[in-house]
């Protein structure tokens, strides 16, 4: 399969769950392109040094995009950092779209799936524009809890948990949240690469 993973994070940050799955994935025998962090809140002075890194990231690709090893690509794209404003969600769904389209003709990629850990209005975009084989939320965390610039993504999450075919949650306590909305929700916890915990 072809699968488009919309990152809550980018691919650089230290080894979390989003590259595990991915890692995981292409280790089936999937192609997987890996959509950086488009973000959940506006920026403030304290991500300077992240912004600096996405359009070094950026400029790194060619196409948009790169091949960090054989069957996974990473896309970093470059977008107006307001998640919640209208016109900025249209510009920046254009851009991701650009990006995403050119991947896929390059690759001769056909109705991927996605698996996305970004329930923002943006990603809800790129998915319809998309009409993927399969969408996947993987709800890790209360997002709107993380910080005061990531509130307003409830309404937009509760749409994604009707939306999606499958949703994964790591805990309890966020499966009783989505399956008010969802009967197709099931609890996939963190774990930990065995063979790479015992070798460190």
């Amino acid at each position: 399969r072809d699968i488009i993973c919309i990152s809550s994070i980018d691919w650089d940050a230290h080894w979390q769950i989003h590259h595990q799955i991915a890692s995981s994935l292409v280790a089936a025998g999937n192609r997987v392109l890996f959509v950086e962090n488009t973000g959940v809140r506006a920026p403030g002075v304290r991500d300077f040094s992240r912004v600096r890194q996405r359009v070094a990231n950026w400029w790194r690709g060619t196409k948009g995009f790169r091949e960090e090893r054989p069957n996974l690509f990473i896309h970093s794209p470059i977008v107006v950092p307001l998640p919640y404003s209208r016109i900025a969600q249209w510009l920046n769904k254009k851009v991701l779209m650009r990006g995403i389209n050119r991947w896929m003709r390059v690759v001769g990629a056909t109705r991927p799936v996605v698996w996305t850990f970004l329930p923002t209005p943006l990603a809800r975009d790129l998915i319809a524009s998309l009409e993927p084989r399969l969408t996947i939320y993987y709800c890790i965390d209360d997002l709107a809890s993380s910080s005061p610039g990531a509130r307003k993504i409830t309404p937009s999450e509760e749409r994604l948990f009707e939306e999606a075919d499958l949703v994964f949650v790591t805990s309890e306590r966020l499966r009783q949240r989505a399956a008010r909305l969802s009967d197709r929700v099931h609890v996939f916890p963190f774990g930990v690469n065995l063979e790479r915990f015992e070798n460190a």
